[in-house]
Order: C-alpha cells, then structure tokens, then sequence
C-alpha cells in the first residue's frame, strides 16, 4: 500500500511537471507563429516588439502594394515571400510610405507573404494595407 501511495504522488509530480512543458512549448510556438490573414486588409498595432502577420495572396500573379503610417515613432516594415525579403523600408522610418513586389503565383510555391513589423521604441503606433496582387 505504501507503494501505491508513493507511485501516486511521483506520478502526479511528474504529470505536472508535463503539463508545464507542454504550456511552455504552446507558448513558444504561438509567438513564432504569425497572424492570418487574407490580403486587402488593414493591420494595425502599437507598442514595442516584433509583429509577424501572414497575408493569403491566392492564386493570381500581379503587383503587391503596400500602403504603411508609422506615425511619428520609427518602424521598420519588411515583406517576406518564400523566406526572401521582398520589400522593405530602408531601416526604421517615421511617417506614411509605400512598398510594392511581383507575386509570381506558381504552382508548388506559397500563395502568401508575411509582413514583419518591428517596432523598437514604446508607444509605437503602425498600420498598413496590402493589397492583393494586380
């Protein structure tokens, strides 16, 4: 019986201790992992950090345009296709701007970009448009 109560209480331990790992992995992985959603939407955020947003493209070739306001607190915008930097501001830049790249819609290449805000300063505020391929 003393067996069973001290199995009982490692095994708890040690269900704990799984779930903890479990929660930290979750974590790490929803940070890594961008935002989804289509083109021809507005994103918008403030404060400092890193912001990765995935944009669906579809399935037509055409010109991308990006349309950001970085207000008066510097921000850097880049555009990511197929782990390539497509577009980007030129470091961090204040103020309203535009990028623009072909989307070459390809069978067995994505159908979508991520954009990749960096925000260094504190009550950063950004928002941009990208809009689908023409």
């Amino acid at each position: 019986m003393l067996y069973a109560i001290l199995w009982k209480s490692n095994a708890n331990a040690e269900i704990a201790s799984l779930k903890r790992q479990l929660s930290e992995c979750q974590n790490a992985s929803d940070a890594n992992n961008p935002n989804v959603i289509n083109c021809d939407a507005v994103v918008t955020s403030g404060g400092k950090g890193v912001t990765r947003t995935k944009h669906v493209l579809g399935s037509k070739s055409g010109l991308v345009k990006v349309q950001y306001d970085m207000q008066n607190i510097p921000d850097q915008i880049r555009i990511l296709y197929d782990n390539e930097n497509v577009a980007s501001t030129d470091g961090l830049v204040s103020g309203e701007g535009n990028l623009e790249w072909k989307y070459e819609a390809k069978a067995g290449k994505p159908d979508f970009c991520i954009v990749e805000m960096s925000a260094p300063g504190e009550h950063t505020v950004w928002d941009y448009l990208l809009n689908c391929p023409i």
